[in-house]
């Protein structure tokens, strides 16, 4: 019996992070709110990260909040790296280049660098990355391939060693 508990215990030591992901985001080319292009997830150059996911209109001033705790954590960290994750829906693109504009108007231009909306059909998107049906915003940890590690509420946390500690 001891011996069969000391197996599974050396089991989950040794499997890999990776069995222990949810789901993932796809590897994209995705442009930040400035108009950078970058490949994700191998513009992070193998360094885990926290991306920001929101899924409705309004939960900006959520993911501002959030924004502030990240800035403040990376100063600590300076090896930190984030990003935020809109998630829009699939509008023509006229319309697109309307809520990027309006987007543009709502966050500081420090901040744009590190917002990508996603133009993408959203239950789909959700399937995939498997953060539920929650429409809650997010604090998501990813590995360097972009699979996500875990998930929280942005409401979860409150200073920037409750960043750091995720």
């Amino acid at each position: 019996m001891n011996r069969a508990i000391s197996l599974i215990i050396a089991a989950t030591l040794i499997a890999p992070a990776s069995a222990m992901a949810l789901g993932s985001i796809a590897p994209a080319t995705i442009e930040n709110l400035n108009g950078a292009e970058i490949s994700f997830p191998k513009a992070f150059n193998g360094t885990p990260s926290l991306a920001i996911l929101l899924f409705e209109h309004g939960q900006q001033e959520q993911a501002n909040e959030a924004i502030a705790l990240l800035d403040a954590a990376q100063k600590k960290n300076p090896q930190l790296k984030w990003v935020e994750f809109p998630l829009i829906g699939e509008p023509p693109v006229l319309v697109r280049f309307m809520i990027r504009d309006g987007m543009r108007e709502a966050i500081s231009e420090h901040h744009q660098a590190h917002v990508f909306p996603l133009f993408t059909e959203k239950d789909a998107w959700r399937k995939e990355a498997d953060v539920g049906n929650s429409t809650a915003p997010l604090l998501a940890k990813l590995d360097e391939k972009g699979a996500i590690l875990k998930v929280e509420k942005l409401t979860s946390f409150h200073t920037a060693e409750d960043i750091l500690a995720f």
